[in-house]
């Protein structure tokens, strides 16, 4: 049985964008739009080793000068369910194009979760200005 549903939040973890092995992500859907946080980009051919006094930072920018970025995007609103015996599966809304309308750059996990979490209040109950947000 699929049905809609009327929900408003959903926190996934999963990584929804920059999909190149960010050891960081965080995404909640919410109301009309999907916030979507990236972070901590170690190449493949880079390791992390600690101990060495000739350690390098192996983590790359995500952006232009950012290690980590925050950034709203909007979504098609599908949200559906489906009753798997006694459990209910979510299947959260598809973003409707990847170009965003919104985002905040950040330079540390601990901005970068203070940044999710400024853009997801900024977006709950704000049905109806989504094209583009505050200015």
């Amino acid at each position: 049985m699929i049905s809609t549903v009327s929900l408003k939040r959903l926190d996934c973890g999963s990584q929804h964008h920059l999909i190149v092995g960010c050891e960081f992500h965080l995404s909640t859907f919410v109301e009309d739009v999907l916030v979507s946080t990236v972070g901590e980009y170690v190449p493949e051919h880079k390791t992390i080793t600690y101990g060495d006094s000739h350690d390098t930072d192996p983590r790359e920018t995500v952006g232009l000068g950012r290690y980590y970025e925050t950034y709203v995007f909007v979504t098609d609103n599908d949200w559906s369910v489906k009753q798997i015996g006694e459990w209910e599966e979510y299947e959260h809304p598809d973003v409707a194009e990847y170009l965003e309308i919104d985002s905040l750059p950040s330079d540390t996990a601990r901005e970068a979760i203070k940044n999710h979490n400024l853009m997801v209040a900024k977006y709950e109950g704000a049905k109806g200005d989504i094209e583009g947000g505050d200015e």
